[in-house]
Formats: C-alpha cells, structure tokens, sequence
C-alpha cells in the first residue's frame, strides 16, 4: 500500500465554528492493484454543536439506537478526488455504523442552508470509521470546485 505524506496546510477561512484550518495530506505509492496512486486527504474537526442525537417516536423506530446521530459538514469549494477526514467526534469507533451522503451546498461554510442537484456528480467511494474520526473517500466529477456537504448518520455499536 501507499504511504500517508503530509503536504501543507491550507488556510480556508469558514463562516462556522469549524477548525479554519485543514491539514493536506497525500496518499503516493502503489495501491492493492500494484498501480501508482495519489489521492489526496483533507482533514478537519466536526462542530460538536451540531451534532444532533436522533429523536425516537413510535415502535418501528426504536430499532435505530437513541445514541445514533447525525451531522452535517461543509467541506468547502472541492473537485476531483479525495479524502474527507472528519475528526474530533468522540463517539465514532472502528465498529461503528457509519451512512454519508454527499452533495452540493447552496452556501459555502454554512451547512444549514442545504443542498441541490446541480450540474456535478458526486460519488462516494469508502467510508471509514475510525477512534473519533471518519475518512470519506470522494469523488466530484466537474470542472471547477464547488461547495461540498457530507452529511453523516453515526449508528454506534
């Protein structure tokens, strides 16, 4: 497998809570396949404000667990492929129950504005659980780089 290079820092200033800073790394080196690979890993702090316990109402849903939660981070202006590490969410294990969807924002920096169906197209390679953290591996189909959300269900074991 490859190995994890840190490459700098980038300065994205943000209009919420979130840590303005996001560490870049990148992944160079063979891949499981013996061909070369580099993806790059963007990493930043969830606001633990607004992380939202699920609220539970009626019998059919009491069999989602009253600790899940759910979450929403803008990631800011983004293209092309990469990894999306989402840190500092203590309740995320390696055995945790982790759903992402992804999509454009209306608003960068502001998560609570929404999302739409533009022009780009968004995949979601992997998702990994990790102690206190979650890595989504990303792919935005596009020219320019737009305003990406994730949005993030956490089913803890």
């Amino acid at each position: 497998m490859g190995t994890l290079v840190r490459t700098g820092l980038d300065g994205h200033m943000s209009a919420t809570p979130e840590k303005a800073i996001s560490y870049h790394y990148s992944i160079k080196g063979p891949n499981m396949y013996g061909t070369e690979t580099h993806i790059e890993v963007v990493e930043q702090e969830a606001n633990q404000q607004q992380i939202k316990k699920l609220k539970l109402v009626g019998a059919e849903e009491r069999q989602i667990s009253p600790l899940s939660e759910v979450y929403r981070h803008s990631w800011g202006r983004r293209r092309g492929e990469f990894i999306a590490n989402l840190t500092n969410w203590n309740t995320v294990r390696p055995d945790s129950l982790v759903f992402v969807s992804v999509g454009e924002g209306l608003v960068d920096g502001d998560p609570t504005a929404g999302k739409f169906i533009g022009n780009a197209k968004f995949t979601v390679n992997n998702v990994s659980p990790e102690n206190g953290n979650v890595r989504v591996w990303v792919t935005i189909a596009f020219d320019q780089p737009i305003v990406l959300f994730i949005d993030y269900l956490l089913i803890p074991q």
